[in-house]
């Protein structure tokens, strides 16, 4: 059996949260890493941000939508932290940066 890493980069990693349901993907990403989020409630607040394993804040988006670009095409190649909270509620996913 092979692992999402092992299936290519376009295979989503999807994560129950509360209602909602997020997919994340291509994980590994060349740049542009792409979240969709079902059954996100009208009037969401909430956001994503990303950190290197430093600890240092790389991106921030403020505004949660159903379909959202995470740019890391201008990061080098290696690990990274994404977190989405929505509403309070926060989930986090280790990104790959090829």
């Amino acid at each position: 059996m092979k692992s999402i890493a092992d299936t290519g980069a376009t295979t989503p990693v999807v994560t129950q949260m509360g209602e909602m349901s997020i997919s994340v993907f291509p994980n590994p990403t060349a740049g542009a890493l792409r979240i969709e989020i079902t059954n996100l409630p009208d009037n969401a607040q909430g956001s994503l941000i990303v950190w290197n394993l430093q600890g240092q804040e790389l991106l921030r988006i403020n505004s949660i939508s159903a379909n959202l670009v995470a740019d890391l095409s201008t990061q080098p190649s290696g690990n990274y932290i994404m977190r989405i909270n929505v509403g309070g509620v926060q989930r986090e996913w280790k990104i790959v940066k090829e």
